[in-house]
């Protein structure tokens, strides 16, 4: 009888329980024929023919020209051998496929859960916030701005930053309520899509890549001049992807701006 745990090791190494059984009982002689291995590994003559066949191929076992015909198995430790050199090959093949699909797939960008803590931090927003300014910097794919107050000073002293960002590349995207139909005039001499949607409501949003996202309550302009927002961050993958969807949604359904008519200043 095979210990159960001798026919896993092979299992594990790629072999069929039927093969790693047929094989084991072939070592135990130093030739046997497929009707004496069928009698001790009990698996069918027919059967086993096919196995031994399978295993020749793999270069675990050698056919001996006799009458009756009889195999030889590989040594045990030249079989381990083989059988590692391959798992080696195939997790390999297995690693570029993953990659070279993965790559391409929407979740490519997004941390791994053991490469990085998730967080969610209620911070201070100021003008000229040094943490939007830092995200924007390091930026690689897209920025997508969503916001019912692009008036309030906040959103103005990062725009340097963002209009930096589309120069290098970076696909820069900004959804604003109907009614705030004004950004600066620099913004118009660069690659930045501008929408306008009537049904944006409360904070305002900025999703840097896939990486990380900032979500500000939302305030008069005359407020956050004197005084800090509050604001939210988080690098968390499901809470991201939920405002990916919720951008998208509107942004689907919003209307593309015609140019900006007016510039903005700080004090309105």
């Amino acid at each position: 009888m095979i210990p159960k745990e001798e026919i896993q090791i092979l299992v594990d190494l790629g072999l069929t329980v039927s093969q790693a059984t047929v094989y084991l009982s072939l070592v135990r002689f130093e030739s046997a024929s497929a009707r004496t291995l069928s009698m001790v590994s009990s698996v069918a003559r027919q059967d086993v023919y096919q196995i031994l066949s399978a295993l020749e191929e793999l270069g675990l076992v050698e056919r001996i020209l006799a009458k009756p015909l009889k195999f030889r198995a590989t040594h045990i430790k030249n079989a381990l051998t083989v059988l590692q050199q391959r798992v080696s090959v195939r997790t390999s093949d297995l690693n570029k496929r993953a990659i070279t699909l993965f790559s391409q797939s929407k979740y490519w960008d997004i941390p791994s859960k053991g490469s990085f803590e998730s967080f969610f931090e209620v911070r201070n927003a100021y003008r000229d916030d040094p943490s939007v300014k830092e995200a924007l910097a390091k930026a690689r794919n897209t920025v997508r701005l969503l916001g019912s107050n692009f008036r309030w000073p906040v959103w103005f002293s990062f725009m340097d930053e963002t209009i930096s960002a589309s120069q290098r590349g970076v696909k820069v995207q900004i959804l604003m309520s109907a009614h705030q139909k004004a950004l600066p005039p620099s913004i118009n001499d660069v690659n930045i899509e501008t929408r306008f949607s009537k049904n944006i409501r409360g904070a305002n949003v900025v999703i840097f890549d896939r990486n990380k996202v900032t979500m500000w309550e939302n305030s008069d302009a005359e407020q956050t001049a004197h005084l800090p927002v509050k604001a939210l961050w988080s690098n968390h993958p499901g809470l991201i992807e939920l405002f990916i969807d919720y951008f998208e949604l509107k942004w689907n359904s919003a209307t593309p701006s015609d140019g900006f008519i007016t510039e903005v200043s700080e004090s309105q």
